[in-house]
């Protein structure tokens, strides 16, 4: 544990904040699925223990929350990111802290995105939690992936993540994945189309 401003930060309240710092944000709907489930706890005890604590995470600063607006395919819930002591705790943990003050300013239009690339990068790291021969070694997030193929400035790949892959014993071969996720209904549509399109073959 870590104690910050008399608060004493658990392993899972740094968990948190490590999330909001990797995928900028996070929804209190995946948080209380995969974070804060112990034991034999009810459903409604996590969630009461969620509400608790992530309010006293925000009331001393370290994340910030957003009400997300209910769409067809999520509930309303909340939304989290980084707070200004959340970021400085970053900081002084890592010692560097890729957040961007303005992503706490208000609920960026592309949080959805953020979402997806959350539950991709760490539904993939569940997957490999027990397998015996390969983990997620580190997934790095957007500001900082990039693959520069050429040596002219747009000879360059950003994609919106970078998931390393390697062996549990063997640290030498190690894959790195390009994450692209695409949200754009227009898209979906094409996509779509393109699928049901005929064929001159």
């Amino acid at each position: 544990m870590a104690r910050e401003n008399g608060l004493e930060l658990t392993e899972r309240d740094q968990l948190v904040l490590q999330l909001c710092h990797d995928y900028i944000y996070v929804d209190s709907n995946y948080l209380k699925e995969y974070v804060f489930p112990f034991g034999d706890a009810t459903e409604e005890r996590i969630i009461n223990v969620a509400n608790m604590r992530l309010k006293k995470l925000a009331d001393a600063g370290y994340i910030e929350r957003f009400k997300r607006v209910g769409t067809s395919y999520a509930q309303r819930d909340t939304v989290y990111t980084l707070g200004l002591k959340g970021e400085e705790f970053m900081l002084m943990m890592h010692g560097y802290c890729d957040y961007k003050g303005a992503w706490r300013s208000s609920l960026k239009i592309w949080y959805n995105h953020a979402l997806s690339i959350l539950r991709i990068t760490e539904g993939l790291r569940r997957q490999l939690a027990d397998h015996p021969v390969y983990t997620v070694v580190e997934f790095i997030p957007e500001v900082r992936a990039f693959f520069q193929y050429g040596e002219g400035k747009k000879d360059v790949v950003r994609p919106d993540g970078l998931i390393v892959i390697g062996g549990r014993e063997d640290k030498r071969n190690n894959i790195c994945l390009f994450l692209e996720a695409e949200n754009s209904i227009a898209t979906y549509r094409c996509l779509t189309q393109l699928k049901s399109a005929p064929r001159d073959d």
